[in-house]
């Protein structure tokens, strides 16, 4: 399958999965992009200035994904755990 610097595509027969760091703002990425293999890696996957545009594109989405991944952690958790939907407990 496929792998980007933000996403890990997976398959094992018919399955398909998916990894990513949905919970990831810009401070967090930041900080692992100070790991210099990381910030090689994503300089050679997306070229040159691949670290401020990756910032800058993230800073962009953060409040909406922050936003989404919530609802995502508090529905999961629900279904699976019999937490109930919109408590915060998902969310810390």
């Amino acid at each position: 399958m496929t792998r980007t610097p933000t996403v890990l595509e997976l398959r094992h027969g018919s399955s398909y999965g998916m990894q990513f760091h949905l919970e990831a703002d810009a401070q967090l990425a930041a900080t692992w992009l100070d790991i210099p293999e990381y910030d090689s890696s994503l300089e050679a996957a997306l070229g040159p200035d691949a670290v401020d545009t990756f910032l800058d594109a993230l800073r962009a989405v953060e409040a909406p994904t922050t936003r989404w991944a919530s609802r995502l952690a508090d529905r999961w958790l629900g279904a699976h755990l019999g937490v109930p939907v919109g408590t915060g407990e998902a969310t810390g």
